[in-house]
């Protein structure tokens, strides 16, 4: 797992995948490898490696709520129409916030977008805000309250 973290930090995905796969053949229970290779398949937009795999993983750990908000992401940022989908952003966004406790910030940024995508804007307002009362000062946490608010 570590190494896998060293190799993401290097930008090289492909062995840090590789140590990721391995991380979790020896801890399936662990939502750690499953949460970062999901990022790498984000970052790299694999979104049918993002779905398929990050789907598959929130089975076997229900409640990691860095997988739900992986999935909340790619459902709502996918370049790809076939994998945007709003409706579940909102409901995998929901469930990652819900289990975090709303205490990470990005999460709740991912909870905003996905709000905003399904027309629910002063609900998307207030989870910007929540996220902004976390990391005072985030300039993308700002540009995206302003978007929302003048959505409102």
């Amino acid at each position: 797992m570590d190494l896998g973290a060293v190799y993401q930090a290097k930008h090289d995905l492909a062995t840090a995948a590789e140590s990721y796969r391995k991380a979790i053949e020896v801890s399936p229970n662990d939502d750690r490898p499953y949460i970062n290779l999901c990022s790498i398949y984000l970052e790299e937009e694999q979104n049918d490696k993002t779905a398929e795999f990050c789907e598959a993983a929130v089975k076997i750990t229900p409640a990691s709520a860095g997988l739900w908000n992986n999935l909340a992401w790619l459902y709502a940022t996918a370049k790809d129409a076939r994998y945007r989908n709003p409706a579940k952003a909102l409901e995998y966004g929901r469930k990652a916030a819900a289990l975090s406790g709303e205490k990470i910030p990005e999460m709740l940024d991912t909870l905003a977008l996905a709000y905003f995508l399904n027309g629910k804007f002063a609900e998307a307002v207030e989870a910007e805000k929540k996220a902004l009362q976390l990391r005072p000062g985030d300039a993308s946490f700002q540009e995206a309250l302003a978007r929302y608010q003048r959505a409102k």
